[in-house]
């Protein structure tokens, strides 16, 4: 197994983990409840697991490529800062907020 075959096993591992425990979201838990009860959590959270879940499931997927080739490592990088600026966009938007 190679590095990015157990890596994306690791993160596709935390997925449900948020989803059952939404704490553990960098920001969620330092909120006072007061902005907490402005944010639908279920949504968040839902958001959260599956974000995790498709970033652990393409990290497998690069797992069966060539490790050694360096256009495997500039894609997936390329892949992850589009799919975090796309993630953060997202669940930062007016979407999460109760309705």
């Amino acid at each position: 197994m190679n590095t990015f075959f157990i890596l994306g096993l690791i993160v596709l591992i935390l997925s449900p983990v948020i989803y059952r425990f939404p704490m553990l979201l960098a920001g969620y838990n330092t909120m006072s409840k007061k902005e907490r009860a402005k944010i639908d959590e279920k949504r968040l959270k839902t958001y959260a697991a599956g974000g995790l879940a498709i970033l652990g499931l393409v990290t497998m997927l690069f797992g069966f490529l060539p490790e050694k080739a360096m256009w495997v490592h500039i894609t997936y990088v390329c892949f992850i800062l589009v799919f975090l600026v796309a993630f953060l966009i997202a669940t930062n938007s007016k979407r999460m907020q109760k309705k």
